[in-house]
């Protein structure tokens, strides 16, 4: 039963990850930020303001941490989770999940060249390169897309760096403020912006040539992280087909960590590597 138990973690976070490849916009009433367009300064009305501004908060360290509370939603199976959050910019986004607070029982990495999942119960794992997931490659995902969600910035679907004011176009829609990249492009992105802080308050991804995929990010309760802020809860909604998922990630103990090294795990041979396949029959049964 106790394995059963998270095993089940593993695989909702394995299907979470998996999950958010590709988009549709799903739209959330967001109470943080909100400003009528009525009641807009001219300067505010200005793209480059906006953009500007925002791209100067966003967090000029390296290293970020933090304790994790996971609670994810996958059709009628739900699971809660302990857990750390490391990140290294431009190196890696790593999960890992905990029991009883002190067992690590899964691990989730991502970095610029691959996907990684590591099932500590059952000594397996899968790791996976971007251009090898059909679906992210068709709809130009890379790992880029997800540092900037987890990091809570604007970014430009298809550009590294930090985006221009060029990349952009602003609209006022039922009241809030909102930055559209080109939507002539595979994967397009929108954000909601508070314009009285100058934060993403929600970021929503898609592509147009599959509409039965979306997923979006909504950002709450900043908190101070060196001398800027940060998120310290992040809600992804996912669709998939006809597979919906819900992660709610709770931060705590925030931590700037300019010194983590070496964070890449590498399995040791007495696991087993198993194919996206394995994962997708696991994800599966899961719903019968």
């Amino acid at each position: 039963m106790w394995r059963s138990k998270y095993t089940l973690y593993i695989i909702l976070a394995s299907a979470l990850l998996l999950a958010l490849s590709s988009c549709h916009p799903k739209k959330h009433a967001v109470k943080e930020g909100e400003a009528a367009a009525t009641q807009l300064t001219k300067e505010q009305r200005k793209v480059s303001t906006i953009v500007t501004q925002v791209n100067a908060n966003r967090q000029d360290v390296t290293g970020i941490r933090a304790k994790m509370s996971l609670h994810l939603t996958l059709g009628s199976k739900s699971a809660t989770v302990g857990g750390s959050l490391k990140m290294k910019r431009d190196e890696i986004i790593q999960l890992s999940l905990t029991a009883l607070g002190l067992l690590e029982v899964g691990r989730m990495e991502l970095t610029p060249e691959y996907l990684f999942i590591q099932d500590r119960m059952h000594k397996q794992y899968m790791q996976v390169a971007w251009k090898d997931v059909e679906i992210f490659r068709q709809a130009d995902v890379d790992f880029g897309i997800f540092q900037a969600l987890f990091w809570n910035e604007l970014f430009t679907p298809g550009k590294s760096g930090t985006p221009a004011e060029s990349d952009f176009t602003l609209s006022t829609k039922e009241g809030r403020v909102q930055l559209d990249t080109d939507s002539r492009r595979t994967l397009t992105a929108q954000f909601l912006v508070d314009v009285t802080r100058y934060l993403v308050s929600q970021a929503t991804v898609g592509t147009p040539t599959r509409s039965d995929l979306g997923f979006d990010c909504q950002y709450k309760n900043w908190a101070k992280l060196g001398d800027k802020v940060f998120p310290n809860e992040l809600e992804l909604n996912v669709r998939a087909g006809s597979r919906k998922i819900n992660a709610d990630i709770s931060l705590s103990r925030l931590q700037v960590d300019e010194q983590m090294t070496d964070l890449a795990t590498t399995p040791g041979s007495s696991y087993k590597q198993v194919s996206m396949d394995d994962i997708l029959k696991m994800l599966s049964n899961l719903n019968k």
